[in-house]
This record gives C-alpha cells, sequence and structure tokens, in this order.
C-alpha cells in the first residue's frame, strides 16, 4: 500500500491527540513541574446544588485543564517555539533585551522615572525616617538604610530599544539618594557600587538570566553591611573567611530565575557564576540581633546561610508582612504587638530595596512605627 503524506500527516495528528491519554495510563514522558507562581484548580467535591447550578462543571473544567497530563511539556514546547522563532515570552513584565539579557518591567519603570513620586513625596520619607532613627537611637538601636541595583541600571546598553531612553534625575532613586546623603542616617547604595565595580570585576554581579544580585554579589553585600555595624557600635562581629570559590556556567537559583520561570524546553545560555564556599571564625566574636525589613534581594543573603552564621536573633520580614527566623515563616503579618517585639529584640533594623520598589519602600514600617511609638510626641 501506497503511503502518502496525508496519511503520514493523519498519523501524526492522532498521536499528538491521543498522547496526553496514554500518558495518563503508561507515563511516557518524565515532566518536570512548571516554575513560577500560579494556581492550580483542585478537583472539586460533587454536591447537588453546585452541580445543578453548573457550577461543579465548570470547576472541573478547570481542574482537568491544569491536570492535563503532558500540560508542562505542551507548555515548554509553545513557549519555546514563542521565543526561538519571536523572542517573545508570555510571561507577564518579563522584556527580553539584547546579547542574552533578561530584564522585568518594574525596573524598566523605575530606571526610566515611570514610577516617579515626586520629589516632595520622596523628601517627606526621608525626613520621617530621620525621625524613626532619633528615636530608635534613643532605645539603643541602630538603623541602617540599604538601596541594592537594578538591572536595567546595572545594563542599560542591553534594553529593548524602546526602553532604552536617556536617563533622568526625575526618579526616586535620585531623589531619595540625595536626601540620604544630605542626612545622618546610615545609608548604603549598592546600586551606585556595583554599577562602577562590574566593569572592572572578574566575577558575574548580575548576569543576564536572574532578576536578583548573584549569590557572590549578595556576598559582597552583606561583608560591607557588617561593616557598616561594627563601626556604628564598634563591635567585633563573627568573620567571615573565603576558602575558594566554585566557578561554573551552570546557575544556581536565584542567578537564572527569570529564565526559569519563561518554562523553556531548553536552557539559556548565561554567564559565568562564582560561588564563594566560605566559613566563619567566631571565637570572641560577637553575634548580634538583626530584624530586616526587605524584598525579594535578601532571601539571596538569607540563602547563603549568613544571618544563620553571623546574627543571634534574627527577623525578616519580606516586604513587612511574611515574618521568618533562621529556619522558617513565624508570622503571617507585623502586627503592633510583633513591631514592638521584633524592635526590643534586636540591636540592627535594616531597610532594604531594590530598584523596582523605592516607589513604595519601605513597605508600611513608617506609618506603622509612626503609629506604635511617635504617634504621642
Amino acid at each position: 500500500m501506497k503511503v502518502s503524506y496525508k496519511h503520514i500527516f493523519l498519523f501524526f495528528v492522532l498521536m499528538v491527540l491521543f498522547l496526553p491519554i496514554i500518558q495518563s495510563f503508561i507515563p511516557i514522558v518524565k515532566e518536570q513541574a512548571l516554575k513560577g507562581f500560579f494556581e492550580t484548580k483542585a478537583k472539586p467535591e460533587l454536591n447537588t446544588n453546585d452541580y445543578f447550578s453548573g457550577k461543579y462543571q465548570e470547576d472541573y473544567i478547570l481542574y482537568i485543564n491544569d491536570a492535563l497530563p503532558l500540560k508542562a511539556t505542551i507548555t515548554r514546547i509553545y513557549n519555546q517555539t514563542l521565543f526561538s522563532l519571536f523572542k517573545q515570552t508570555n510571561v507577564n513584565d518579563i522584556q527580553i533585551g539584547e546579547n542574552g539579557y533578561l530584564y522585568e518591567r518594574p525596573y524598566i519603570k523605575e530606571y526610566n522615572g515611570e514610577q516617579f513620586n515626586g520629589s516632595a513625596l520622596n523628601i517627606d520619607k526621608v525626613k520621617r525616617l530621620q525621625k524613626i532613627n532619633q528615636h530608635l537611637e534613643t532605645l539603643g538601636k541602630k538603623l541602617i538604610i540599604v538601596f541594592a541595583p537594578g538591572k536595567a541600571a546595572m545594563f542599560p546598553q542591553f534594553l529593548p530599544s524602546k526602553f532604552r531612553i536617556q536617563k533622568t534625575d526625575s526618579t526616586n532613586y535620585f531623589v531619595l539618594k540625595k536626601e540620604f546623603n544630605n542626612t545622618n542616617l546610615n545609608f548604603i547604595d549598592f546600586r551606585d557600587y556595583f554599577i562602577k565595580y562590574k566593569d572592572t570585576s572578574t566575577h558575574t554581579i548580575m548576569g543576564k538570566l536572574g532578576v536578583h544580585w548573584t549569590k557572590y554579589a549578595a556576598h559582597l553585600a552583606s561583608d560591607s553591611i557588617i561593616r557598616m555595624m561594627e563601626r556604628l557600635t564598634s563591635t567585633d562581629i563573627v568573620d567571615k573567611v573565603y576558602k575558594y570559590n566554585e566557578v561554573t556556567d551552570i546557575p544556581r537559583e536565584p542567578d537564572d530565575d527569570i529564565a526559569q520561570s519563561m518554562n523553556l524546553l531548553w536552557p539559556l545560555n548565561g554567564d559565568v557564576y562564582t560561588y564563594p564556599v566560605v566559613d566563619y571564625i567566631t571565637e570572641n566574636k560577637v553575634k548580634p540581633r538583626v530584624s530586616v525589613i526587605a524584598d525579594s534581594y535578601w532571601w539571596t543573603i538569607n540563602n547563603n546561610y549568613i544571618p544563620s552564621s553571623q546574627f543571634s536573633e534574627y527577623y525578616f520580614m519580606y516586604y513587612y508582612k511574611h515574618t521568618y527566623d533562621f529556619e522558617k515563616e513565624i508570622s503571617a503579618e507585623v502586627t503592633d504587638d510583633n513591631l514592638i517585639q521584633y524592635i526590643n529584640r534586636s540591636d540592627y533594623i535594616i531597610l532594604l530595596a531594590t530598584e523596582a520598589n523605592f516607589n513604595w519602600f519601605p513597605y508600611g514600617f513608617i506609618e506603622q512605627f509612626e503609629r506604635v511609638y511617635l504617634q504621642n510626641k
């Protein structure tokens, strides 16, 4: 029998249609779960009201859509096709730049001044932080404000051309930086430092495939923070000793977090990464108590086990909502009582933000601190 192209095409179509059914009984493809943040629909429970109202059927269709065999593989094939042929992605806020650089839109918005709150609001924010700092000083606490870099500011030359506009002073960063530098607030500007450092460094500070600073850069940043803490209180905190570096072109989490969220079939070519192997000298050293209010950049420091090695007590308030100690989440919100407890049990309070979040930094801390501590002052 002569086999025509029509027969081959029909066989291929039938195989594609029946493959998910076969996969559900006989797993042919070993699937990896999709990366990123999304909710999957649970299997609905059958009851009379939902069945006759049609809600059960609607929920079941959504459940089947999420539980479909080979969904992850099919999604990756679609994403890879979109990226390889058209240099596009369907992931919200991801922008594909030149030379393999991937960006998140909020960082571009801050860099271009699209998120600018205006000078007056930023100046007022700094004045309020000064009052908070003065009150913390009376309690024997030290406030440290840290700015982390953003990728758009680090590598503007690789931005998509439509976003590659001239830098403007009308950004939250430039106003806040100017105001902080005119105060006695303890301020560390890693945005400025790493932009100057990246061109002379032999190590990757912020990779093509990630949104955060690398693990290597996080180590450098934490060292500077520790040095400021020591200087402010004349203490000798546990020392970090760099033993050697592991150098590889295979990124470790979170150094390719944007690329992971794109859920492609094949990994993208990135950079050469440096992963320090460190030890700590604790003899005759101090371990301070520290509260941190920060965005996701602090996770890179946290997951390097730096806090657990150099601090004795630790409260990490992620976006000033969920609070974590060295090992686990301890609270889903920061109540007034929580705030009082964390402040009382801390020697240092660190406020950290990266460029995408300068417009709402420090995430509600100012308002709550004023209400709890300064309302009658």
